[in-house]
Protein backbone atom coordinates (compact mmCIF):
# COMPACT_ATOMS: atom_id res chain seq x y z
CA UNK A 1 0.00 0.00 0.00
CA UNK A 2 0.74 3.94 -0.77
CA UNK A 3 1.56 6.07 2.08
CA UNK A 4 -1.74 8.17 2.47
CA UNK A 5 0.30 11.10 3.30
CA UNK A 6 1.99 11.59 0.33
CA UNK A 7 -1.13 12.83 -1.60
CA UNK A 8 -0.62 16.37 -1.04
CA UNK A 9 2.66 16.66 -2.17
CA UNK A 10 1.54 14.43 -5.61
CA UNK A 11 -1.49 16.44 -6.15
CA UNK A 12 0.79 19.94 -6.00
CA UNK A 13 3.32 18.38 -8.11
CA UNK A 14 0.77 17.37 -10.54
CA UNK A 15 -0.88 21.10 -9.95
CA UNK A 16 2.12 23.22 -10.53
CA UNK A 17 3.71 20.29 -13.17
CA UNK A 18 6.85 20.58 -11.41
CA UNK A 19 9.18 17.17 -10.19
CA UNK A 20 9.48 15.82 -6.97
CA UNK A 21 13.13 15.33 -5.04
CA UNK A 22 12.30 12.31 -2.90
CA UNK A 23 14.11 8.94 -2.05
CA UNK A 24 10.04 7.85 -1.25
CA UNK A 25 9.71 4.79 -3.11
CA UNK A 26 5.90 5.50 -3.94
CA UNK A 27 6.37 8.55 -5.79
CA UNK A 28 7.23 6.40 -8.89
CA UNK A 29 4.55 4.84 -11.00
CA UNK A 30 2.50 8.60 -10.41
CA UNK A 31 3.31 10.43 -13.42
CA UNK A 32 5.16 13.02 -11.59
CA UNK A 33 9.31 12.96 -12.91
CA UNK A 34 10.75 12.14 -9.75
CA UNK A 35 14.55 13.14 -8.32
CA UNK A 36 16.58 11.05 -6.07
CA UNK A 37 19.29 12.40 -3.99
CA UNK A 38 21.99 10.48 -6.33
CA UNK A 39 20.26 11.75 -9.41
CA UNK A 40 20.86 15.63 -7.89
CA UNK A 41 24.24 15.62 -6.99
CA UNK A 42 25.07 14.36 -10.61
CA UNK A 43 22.85 16.47 -12.30
CA UNK A 44 24.52 19.40 -9.93
CA UNK A 45 28.11 17.75 -10.97
CA UNK A 46 27.56 18.69 -14.08
CA UNK A 47 30.27 20.85 -15.62
CA UNK A 48 27.71 22.07 -18.82
CA UNK A 49 29.53 20.63 -21.95
CA UNK A 50 27.16 17.82 -22.32
CA UNK A 51 28.95 14.92 -22.09
CA UNK A 52 28.20 13.79 -18.83
CA UNK A 53 29.23 14.93 -15.51
CA UNK A 54 32.26 16.57 -14.17
CA UNK A 55 35.09 14.24 -13.26
CA UNK A 56 37.57 17.04 -12.53
CA UNK A 57 37.76 17.76 -9.06
CA UNK A 58 37.83 21.75 -7.41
Amino acid sequence: MRDPDDWPILAVALMLECQVWTEDNDFFGTGVPIWTTDRVGIYLADDGSDQGPSTTSP
